[in-house]
């Protein structure tokens, strides 16, 4: 572990502080784009927290905070005409695998500096994220079988490399997205459902174990990051948070 994480995160137990732009009802393309405690809507408006998640709920059917037991579906569509159809590419069978019509490079990892567990972690990890897809040192793709557009069913894959697919066809990750971050935290996003914000960007939203990114940790720095997670959701619905909601900016390569 180098010496610039240990300080980075050290830090940060201090506090830290995102940039800001839009006010409440102004345009946006992004949550980044908007100023602190405001996202960016569906349709490109800077709107209160509660006001987007509820926009969320009803497309999604996504909770990320109170009692979540990670089951909601990816997506539910009413009328799925125009879609494409689901081939079942990600269903158990023998090789060589079917591909997916759709596979996008991801460029990007932004992890939202406010309202989520993660958020405290944004301003050491964005910057890590940020030089590892710069540098290649990250890899991951986006893989589709049916049709990415919010509101058609879809099976997704997410997939670093080979290994990423099971002997039987089946993906590591499909209602997960693995979080490598170089150096400092390798992990997971379960219930890993996605917004389109527009045709290269989308808005993850999930739950991550708190312990197992905490294990995932050099030693040293389990208790200082320990300060920079916060389980804010209760997954076994017990009444005690056990899970960090996550939320995260996903930018993909232009379609070819």
């Amino acid at each position: 572990m180098s010496r610039f994480f240990a300080m980075s995160l050290a830090a940060l137990v201090a506090g830290s502080a995102g940039g800001c732009l839009e006010e409440a009802g102004q345009t946006c393309r992004l949550d980044s784009d908007c100023q602190a405690g405001l996202l960016c809507d569906l349709d490109g408006v800077c709107r209160a927290y509660t006001v987007v998640k509820a926009s969320y709920d009803v497309v999604e059917d996504v909770e990320v905070t109170g009692c979540d037991t990670g089951g909601a579906a990816d997506t539910v569509a009413a009328d799925t005409a125009g879609c494409a159809a689901v081939a079942g590419v990600f269903e158990a069978g023998s090789a060589p695998c079917p591909e997916a019509a759709t596979v996008r490079q991801v460029t990007a990892l932004v992890i939202q500096d406010h309202d989520n567990g993660l958020a405290d972690l944004a301003a050491v990890a964005n910057q890590v994220l940020a030089n590892g897809f710069s540098e290649g040192t990250i890899t991951l793709a986006l893989h589709v079988d049916g049709e990415l557009t919010t509101g058609c069913p879809r099976t997704v894959a997410w997939i670093r490399g080979a290994d990423d697919r099971n002997a039987d066809c089946t993906p590591v990750f499909s209602d997960a997205m693995p979080l490598d971050i170089p150096n400092l935290v390798s992990t997971k996003v379960d219930g890993a459902s996605v917004v389109q914000v527009d045709e290269n960007t989308l808005t993850l939203r999930g739950l991550v174990d708190e312990q197992a990114l905490l294990d995932s940790l050099d030693e040293a720095l389990r208790d200082v990051a320990d300060q920079l997670v916060v389980s804010d959701t209760d997954t076994d619905c017990d009444g005690s948070p056990d899970h960090a909601s996550a939320v995260i900016e996903v930018h993909l390569a232009p379609a070819d």
